[in-house]
């Protein structure tokens, strides 16, 4: 994909999405084995892998920010010459256990800036929605000052699009809304296309 510059509605306006394989792999936080030449193959064109996170499900602090497997992950990602992005666990409760997810969160992006950018995983838990935008103007201050700020996006389950203000950050972020899945044999051994993703715009 061609260097993207300017805001977030021109780059969108520039890309050709028959020019290119829309398809991203997701990996978690797991050791796991990636068959990139049979991802290649489908037409993947890039990987998205978890940068980690501060805080586990239950919100206590974890003894490591990073992903243990993200170095694997990526030196094998690089040798079949793909590139990738991260994203990272948001489960700050306000803006302060923010500043510390941000802090811990820019080392691991210093070490190795991804093409494809930081997304931030939405898991906030709180269910309200000016702290969550308060969260989240936190982390795009210091995304923007990490150099960033065209590379940045939202990674949310759909039903939870609406404990942020997305009207606020759609200049600012991309979006990748997803559905949560209760059945996956129904795409077991499937490849997921664009069309399977719901990207609302900005008069949903």
């Amino acid at each position: 994909m061609a260097e993207i510059t300017g805001t977030i509605k021109d780059a969108e306006n520039k890309i050709k999405l028959n020019q290119i394989d829309p398809y991203v792999a997701i990996i978690g936080p797991y050791k796991t084995s990636v068959d990139f030449g049979k991802l290649k193959s489908y037409g993947v064109s890039a990987m998205m892998f978890c940068a980690g996170g501060l805080y586990d499900a239950s919100h206590k602090k974890k003894k490591q920010y990073k992903n243990p497997y993200l170095d694997d992950q990526v030196k094998r990602c690089l040798s079949a010459k793909m590139p990738y992005g991260l994203y990272a666990e948001v489960r700050a409760h306000n803006e302060i256990e923010a500043d510390a997810e941000c802090l811990a969160l820019y080392y691991i992006l210093a070490d190795d800036p991804p093409k494809y950018g930081i997304w931030l995983r939405m898991l906030t838990g709180s269910k309200s929605k000016t702290v969550n935008d308060k969260i989240l103007d936190r982390y795009y201050k210091y995304i923007t000052t990490w150099g960033f700020r065209l590379k940045c996006g939202i990674y949310i389950e759909k039903d939870k699009l609406n404990t942020i203000s997305w009207e606020n950050y759609e200049d600012k972020f991309y979006l990748l809304a997803i559905d949560r899945m209760t059945n996956f044999k129904s795409v077991e051994d499937k490849l997921l296309k664009p069309e399977m993703f719901d990207i609302p715009d900005g008069d949903s």
